[in-house]
C-alpha cells in the first residue's frame, strides 16, 4: 500500500511539471556566416575606347583615400581580347556592409609612391597615335558604394588638354599646294610635365617648356596633348613651308579635360606668303593672335 502511494505521488508531480513547463525551448541557433562578395570591375573611357591590353590602376578606400596604405593600392586591371577586365589579384570587399570609394586612372604605372602626387609627362613626339594616346591621362572616382556582387562600373575621362590645329588654304593656295610645301609643324611654349592627384583628378603642369610634334589626324589636321596650364604671349605653333618658318604667338588658358581648336590660314599676297589664324576656340571663346 505504501509503494502504491509513492507511485501516485510521482505521477502527480510528472503531470504538474508537464502542465506548468510545457515543451523545452529550442537551443539558440548560431548566426549565419557573413557573405562577403568578390570585387570585380568594368571600365570604360571617352572619347577613345579602351583596347585589348590597356591597363587601369584602381585604389579602394574606406572613409577617405590616403597617399598610400589604403584597402587596395594600385590594383592593376587589364582588358582582355574577350572584353573582360582581369585583376592582378583576386580580392573581396572588406565586409558585406561598409561602403567603399573607388579611384581609377590610366595609363597604368607599376610604381606609385603617393596617390596624391603622381608624376606625369606627355610625349614630345606624338606623331604616332600610340604616343598621342599614351600622353593622355584618364581618371574617374566612384564614392561611397555599397557592397555588391555586380561589377563596379567606372567611366574614365581625359584630364589633360587637347590642342587641335587645322591648316586651311587662303587666296592663291589649294590644299594640295600646302600639303606639297608643308615641311613640319610643332606645338611650342607648353610645359610637358605635370603632377596628378588621384583623390581629385586634378592635373597641374610643371617643369620646363618643350616642342611637341603633333599627330597628323587627317588632311592638314593635327592634334597634340598637353597638361592643363595657362600660357600667355608665347610662341605656340611653328609651321615650316619649304624652308620658310612661320610662328604663332598667342595666349591660352588650357583647362583640364577640354579641347581647343586653332585654324591657320595660308594665303599668297603681293609680299609673298601670309600665315594668319582664326584663333583658339573653346565654347565660343577666341584666343587669337598673329603670325610673323
Amino acid at each position: 500500500m505504501k509503494y502504491y502511494s509513492h507511485l501516485l505521488f510521482l505521477s502527480a508531480i510528472t503531470i504538474a511539471f508537464a502542465a506548468c513547463g510545457g515543451d523545452a525551448p529550442d537551443p539558440p541557433q548560431p548566426e549565419p556566416p557573413e557573405v562577403i562578395p568578390a570585387l570585380s570591375f568594368s571600365m570604360s573611357r571617352s572619347p577613345m575606347e579602351f583596347r585589348a591590353g590597356d591597363a587601369v590602376g584602381v585604389y579602394v578606400a574606406y572613409d577617405k583615400i590616403f597617399p598610400k596604405g589604403n584597402y587596395l593600392d594600385n590594383l592593376r586591371l587589364t582588358l582582355g581580347s574577350n572584353g573582360i577586365w582581369s585583376q592582378s589579384s583576386a580580392v573581396l570587399w572588406k565586409n558585406g556592409k561598409d561602403r567603399a570609394s573607388f579611384y581609377a586612372y590610366s595609363p597604368y604605372r607599376e610604381s606609385v609612391e603617393n596617390a596624391q602626387n603622381v608624376m606625369l609627362s606627355v610625349n614630345t613626339d606624338q606623331s604616332a597615335e600610340s604616343n598621342l594616346d599614351a600622353s593622355q591621362f584618364y581618371w574617374a572616382s566612384l564614392l561611397s558604394k555599397t557592397p555588391t556582387e555586380s561589377a563596379i562600373a567606372m567611366k574614365l575621362s581625359p584630364r589633360m588638354s587637347t590642342l587641335c590645329v587645322q591648316i586651311v588654304p587662303g587666296d592663291g593656295f589649294s590644299a594640295e599646294d600646302i600639303v606639297a610645301q608643308l615641311t613640319s609643324i610643332h606645338i611650342k611654349g607648353f610645359q610637358c610635365n605635370a603632377v596628378a592627384d588621384l583623390t581629385t583628378g586634378k592635373v597641374k603642369a610643371n617643369g620646363s617648356v618643350c616642342d611637341i610634334t603633333p599627330y597628323h589626324r587627317g588632311t592638314l589636321t593635327f592634334e597634340a596633348i598637353v597638361p592643363p596650364q595657362n600660357v600667355s604671349g608665347k610662341e605656340m605653333v611653328e609651321v615650316f613651308l619649304n624652308d620658310d618658318k612661320y610662328t604663332l604667338k598667342s595666349s591660352l588658358n588650357a583647362e583640364s579635360g577640354r579641347s581647343y581648336d586653332l585654324t591657320i590660314q595660308i594665303s599668297r599676297t603681293q609680299n609673298g606668303i601670309n600665315v594668319g589664324i582664326a584663333g583658339w576656340e573653346d565654347a565660343g571663346e577666341d584666343y587669337g593672335g598673329t603670325v610673323n
